[in-house]
């Protein structure tokens, strides 16, 4: 019953994790179908908030209700969610649709950590990871493929969303009949009104980024949504300073190896989701190769990304979190060097180097910054300093990708472009009619690029600032969610 629970929960990460590869792929064509180029950054930015804002409430309802109980509500939400984001006919649909799979994913990928956890002892956790890991290395190789074929399926990229029914139903099946799990707990508090005053104040954020790349800066709209923002942020500090059980547990930000780790940890994952939803966009749109070519790219990335994941214990041993972060950004920056060079007559090897570059970048980065947090606690709040980091990563990269929203979108001036993955407007059209349709999404492109360098010498720096040692000299034992 344990083996057959434990591919029951696997197989509801594969349905988490494929997301990210598969939408990405086909996300040109959605924009270029629903006219929403001036949208693009929401629906990833807003499945991400809601996923990393319900993350820590799936868990402790988990500990009210029992895991079995959730994990079938998680798989319901996030399919329910996909069935609609299938039958959108608008962006605005599909971005409300997109923040209820969010809601979806964020209890399967808090829940799936903690089943495992209660499944395996500390020795045998371990060596579940390598299971864990083959998840993201199968949704990295499988789902550019996946989405590129859905796409061009008769049933159009709706059917990449439809995709999840099957799974959804397959984890379903094997949790929901193997699952026993240990009784529920009755004095575990939820922090209701701090995560919904989390969410307004960061949804009325993005919202605010969002407006100013539309229509300005200093439009009542946006200066409207900014102060909405500062108005939950302040009511969210004083409700949390009050509450006993707060949903932030701001104190960890007063370690200076937590903290210093946490943030360059964001200027990681701008790095990282920067090109999950713009080369996919450059290779389709600039260069003019399919989106499964596209989608590939993003395989460039994620394999040298596991493999220094893989790498990262004996890595530690050897060398400290300040060197290896801060090669990590070095290498980041550099892809993006590569990138922010790249024009309608570069061929695609740049494109794969900056990606590999990048791969092994992050590699370098985000899974020893999380063991440097983890390392950063007792023992005792290690699931606190875990879920902390990733949900100020996942936050710093949701505002990213709306700061980068407003720089890509200014070339367009608050126009909808047209024909921008349509090969066949293209084949129409001569060389000067091609340029000037083009060069608004080259010069948007190269904005966000070279942003994204910014962002990876800011991370640079910081990493500069996280305390010396080895992680074996501090001996930290590798946990299973890093």
């Amino acid at each position: 019953m344990r083996k057959r629970a434990t591919i029951g929960i696997l197989v509801g990460l594969l349905l988490a994790a494929l997301d990210g590869t598969v939408v990405a792929t086909a996300l040109p064509q959605i924009l270029e179908e629903l006219d929403g180029f001036t949208l693009y950054f929401l629906p990833t930015a807003l499945f991400m908030l809601c996923q990393t804002v319900s993350m820590p409430i799936w868990g402790r309802l988990s500990d009210l209700y029992g895991r079995g109980r959730l994990h079938l509500l998680a798989v319901l939400i996030l399919v329910a969610g996909s069935i609609c984001c299938g039958l959108s006919h608008t962006m605005g649909q599909l971005v409300g649709f997109r923040a209820v799979q969010g809601l979806g994913a964020g209890g399967l990928m808090s829940l799936s950590f903690t089943m495992i956890g209660d499944l395996f002892d500390l020795e045998q956790r371990a060596k579940m990871q390598g299971a864990i890991s083959s998840v993201w290395g199968v949704a990295a190789l499988i789902g550019p493929a996946l989405g590129s074929v859905l796409a061009h399926s008769r049933y159009g990229w709706p059917s990449i969303f439809w995709i999840n029914i099957p799974v959804g139903a397959l984890t379903a099946v094997l949790v929901q009949t193997s699952w026993k799990g240990s009784p529920p707990k009755g004095n575990v508090r939820v922090d209701v009104p701090g995560a919904i005053l989390l969410a307004l104040a960061s949804a009325s954020l993005l919202g605010a980024f969002g407006l100013a790349g539309r229509e300005g800066w200093i439009h009542h709209h946006t200066l409207e949504s900014f102060g909405a923002a500062a108005f939950f942020a302040v009511l969210l500090v004083w409700v949390e300073r009050r509450s006993a059980d707060p949903f932030l547990s701001y104190d960890l930000y007063r370690n200076r190896l937590f903290t210093t780790g946490a943030v360059t940890g964001v200027c990681a994952m701008v790095c990282m989701f920067g090109s999950i939803m713009h080369v996919p966009l450059l290779v389709a749109g600039v260069l003019n190769r399919s989106l499964l070519v596209g989608g590939n790219m993003l395989t460039c990335m994620m394999f040298p990304w596991m493999v220094c994941s893989a790498l990262t214990k004996p890595l530690l041993k050897r060398f400290s979190y300040r060197m290896l972060a801060a090669l990590g950004m070095l290498l980041a920056g550099g892809a993006y060097v590569l990138l922010s060079g790249v024009d309608q007559e570069s061929s695609l090897a740049p494109v794969i180097g900056a990606m590999c570059l990048l791969g092994t970048g992050l590699g370098l980065t985000v899974a020893p910054l999380l063991i440097a947090a983890q390392n950063a606690v007792p023992k005792e709040r290690l699931g606190t300093a875990t879920s902390l980091t990733q949900f100020t990563r996942s936050m710093g990269a949701s505002i990213g990708l709306a700061v980068m929203a407003t720089l890509f979108l200014a070339p367009f001036g608050g126009k909808e472009p047209q024909g921008l993955i349509d090969y066949k407007i293209k084949m129409t059209l001569d060389k000067a009619q091609l340029r000037a349709l083009i060069d608004p999404l080259v010069q948007g492109l190269h904005h966000v690029f070279q942003a994204i360098i910014l962002a990876a010498i800011l991370g640079f720096f910081l990493a500069l600032a996280i305390p010396s040692g080895k992680a074996a000299e501090l001996k930290v034992a590798v946990p299973a969610e890093s």
